[in-house]
């Protein structure tokens, strides 16, 4: 048994609600089976493999800020399946009133980001994933308690509001900061405006994004004192499995001191660079750089690399632009 699974020792937590099509993350398949992973989707199955967890526990319920019943609307797009109603001018704008057309609608009971864990006989998480469909902050501030030592937070939450009622990003940007937690990435999405020549543009609003945020190093250390430096692991290996190496590898450095050699060996491998096209293409660019005219050649080539890309990039019959990720995407 390796150091660093004695160190997780079953002590690793992923919860995510909305796991609708969730697969595992390959960077994290060597301590898998030290992982718990609680899933929650009121429409659709995940695709992670049960056999690669300690305990995975995926759970077919709808969760809400209270246990009230509320009424949740299904729609053409399952995905876009919500308690909350979009508004409608912006589904005009985008042209997405097909995918927003509703099936059927129906009153459910539903259970909160608390009862969750105390249904899992669990206090704690360390990873949290929301992708609720406008209701991400609902939930997440319904449990201040929850969030106070859990060391990342991943959610999708809109810079444009898409649902009645939902705040924009900026305002549960705020609030998570004020618990201690700091935006380190984020995966937006661009939609393009229902324009006569929009199936010849590739701009659009910048309309949502995977926000990622972490909690500060400074509240790590605060919270968890003595076990900071296990805290810190973790941080560290769910950077990587969302391909966020450098800030890993930022975290790694400030722990390194306090670790044993086999520890650091560990998990240096989880912030190394992955060898293959990518590395050996930065490695080129960095030398070019170092040329006269190497970095006017190599603004140049991104200009032309980001036209291609984004020529290429589209999804949904051209109403959407794809993101644009991490190496290693995320949950």
């Amino acid at each position: 048994m390796s150091e660093l699974t004695n160190l997780i020792n079953k002590d690793f937590i992923i919860v995510d609600l909305g796991a609708a099509n969730a697969s595992d993350m390959k960077r994290l398949r060597r301590i898998q089976n030290e992982i718990t992973l609680i899933e929650l989707d009121f429409t659709t199955e995940s695709k992670t493999e049960a056999s690669y967890y300690h305990k995975r526990i995926s759970l077919k319920k709808a969760i809400s800020g209270s246990k009230n019943k509320r009424i949740f609307y299904e729609r053409e797009n399952t995905a876009a399946s919500s308690f909350l109603q979009p508004d409608v001018r912006l589904l005009q704008d985008y042209g997405l009133q097909d995918r927003y057309k509703l099936i059927s609608s129906k009153e459910v009971e539903c259970i909160t980001l608390q009862d969750l864990l105390s249904f899992c006989n669990l206090h704690r998480v360390d990873f949290l994933k929301t992708d609720l469909e406008g209701i991400d902050y609902e939930v997440l501030s319904s449990a201040p308690a929850v969030l106070q030592s859990t060391l990342v937070i991943q959610s999708e939450l809109r810079f444009q509001p898409f649902f009645q009622g939902e705040p924009s990003l900026f305002m549960v940007g705020n609030y998570l900061n004020n618990l201690g937690f700091e935006l380190i990435y984020m995966v937006p999405e661009t939609w393009k405006y229902r324009t006569p020549r929009r199936h010849l543009m590739r701009d659009g609003r910048l309309v949502f994004a995977d926000a990622i945020f972490f909690l500060s190093p400074d509240r790590v250390e605060e919270i968890y004192k003595a076990d900071a430096p296990k805290a810190f692991v973790k941080q560290i290996l769910i950077a990587s499995s969302l391909g966020l190496l450098n800030y890993g590898e930022y975290l790694y450095e400030k722990i390194r001191g306090n670790l044993s050699s086999s520890l650091i060996n560990e998990i240096d491998e989880y912030v190394r660079p992955t060898t293959g096209t990518q590395l050996g293409l930065i490695r080129a660019a960095n030398y070019l750089s170092r040329l006269k005219g190497g970095a006017r050649f190599l603004a140049w080539l991104r200009e032309t690399s980001i036209a291609i890309s984004q020529s290429a990039g589209v999804y949904l019959s051209g109403e959407h632009l794809g993101p644009i990720m991490p190496k290693g995407g995320v949950l």
